[in-house]
């Protein structure tokens, strides 16, 4: 399933629940499960009784996956009470008395029912970022019998499932896109048994007790070793109204937002791999494609800048930076200046793509490992931090090279070495 797909399945679940802006009793059930079938009936029999105040609902946890696991659905059947958007009560699983269902129905409408306490998860490893790195490490931690739980701000993949094309990476044949390389990996993971925590955002880390604290929205993780895999994010334009033009012709994801350009004049800033690799993939739907490069010269691979050069719809400006962004709603035209003479012009565009390099993802981190100037963390070849029992990985942490290959050997590097140190604190 991919990301898109995910979303909507999200999507449509809260919508459902909030139906109404009634509470909501949700059934989640599995085929072949005999404690479901002795359920079904009594919980029909309490949604004709109930319905008028509380809405009913009930899902094959095989149809909405993403959805079972975000809520980690572990047992069937299983019935959550949902109010204001919220979980609230304990929730009811396995054999389940009518007794129990009507008493946990009753307090949900009268107002009794206090809101669910947090979670309390203890595991063997937490890790942070389900990129490449993160479901590298993972892969490892989880082979080795480690109970593993990999936890993600968003969805799997990180930048790499925004990519279109791959073609450097080993195994691939030659060639594959971002979405099926991240769909491989999450695959392999999960038949490991690692436990994939999607959309859920870390709040506060502890990494001074032996066992190490980890806070996300609604539960609390406790875990021997942690691996920080947090990747990092798009560096903004840096141009006044780069915050107002988001998303009304400025972008930071050619693969997402490309196909809205078919026939368009765009521009791509930047000169590295990843501009030069996206202003070719997005000649597949602009008319013409310019890249602004503030430099006299790219630093993309040799190969990258041969198929830029070869493409009839390319275009490249030097020694060029963007002051400012023009237009009512919508970009409709920037002005530039030649950072050697000074001199400024102005040009028509349709949409602007920003690919002008990474800033990592650390601010949680910040007075609990060392972070150097540039808020990459500081990590020995193992992927260890300054605290023992943490370990980074990918782009997070400060190297030279920044590539899927490398960053699945760090994920593995980390994971080799957490397991040593979960052996050598359990003797």
């Amino acid at each position: 399933m991919d990301n898109e797909a995910k979303i909507e399945e999200m999507n449509a679940f809260h919508k459902k629940i909030h139906e109404n802006g009634k509470a909501a009793v949700v059934l989640f059930y599995s085929n072949n499960c005999p404690p479901c079938d002795v359920f079904e009936p009594v919980f029909d029999k309490y949604s004709m009784g109930y319905s008028k105040d509380i809405n009913f609902l009930s899902f094959n946890i095989k149809d909405i996956p993403v959805v079972s696991e975000r809520l980690m659905v572990r047992s069937m059947p299983t019935v959550i009470f949902m109010k204001a958007g919220e979980e609230a009560c304990s929730r009811l699983s396995g054999y389940i008395e009518p007794s129990d269902l009507k008493e946990k129905i009753e307090n949900v409408l009268g107002g009794i029912c206090p809101k669910e306490s947090r979670k309390k998860v203890t595991a063997d490893v937490v890790i942070i970022g389900a990129g490449p790195a993160g479901l590298s490490a993972a892969l490892y931690t989880a082979r080795a019998r480690l109970y593993t739980i990999v936890i993600d701000r968003a969805m799997p993949g990180g930048q790499v499932a925004t990519t279109f094309t791959i073609e450097n990476y080993a195994g691939t044949k030659g060639s594959i896109t971002g979405p099926e390389l991240v769909e491989n990996m999450v695959g392999q993971v999960e038949e490991q048994g690692a436990e994939l925590v999607e959309l859920n955002e870390i709040t506060e880390v502890d990494f001074s007790g032996k066992l190490k604290h980890v806070v996300s929205e609604d539960t609390d993780y406790y875990a021997k070793a942690v691996i920080i895999a947090t990747g990092a994010q798009p560096r903004p334009l840096p141009v006044e109204k780069e915050e107002e033009y988001r998303g009304r012709g400025l972008h930071y994801c050619a693969t997402c937002d490309g196909a809205l350009y078919q026939d368009a004049d765009i521009i791509v800033v930047g000169g590295g791999n990843s501009a030069v690799e996206e202003a070719v993939n997005l000649t597949k739907f602009a008319r013409k494609v310019t890249l602004i490069n503030r430099s006299d010269g790219f630093s993309a691979t040799k190969s990258g800048q041969k198929k830029f050069f070869d493409n009839p719809k390319t275009d490249v400006i030097w020694n060029t930076e963007v002051r400012e962004l023009k237009g009512e709603m919508f970009i409709d035209r920037v002005i530039l200046e030649n950072n050697k003479t000074g001199e400024k012009s102005e040009m028509a565009v349709d949409g602007i793509f920003t690919l002008i390099g990474m800033i990592p993802r650390t601010e949680l981190f910040k007075g609990h490992v060392n972070i150097d100037e540039n808020g990459y963390i500081l990590t020995n070849e193992n992927m260890e931090t300054d605290i023992p029992g943490i370990y980074a990985c990918g782009d997070v942490r400060r190297k030279y090279v920044r590539q899927i290959a490398n960053a699945v050997g760090d994920g593995a590097i980390a994971a080799i070495f957490a397991e040593k140190y979960i052996s050598s604190e359990d003797e």
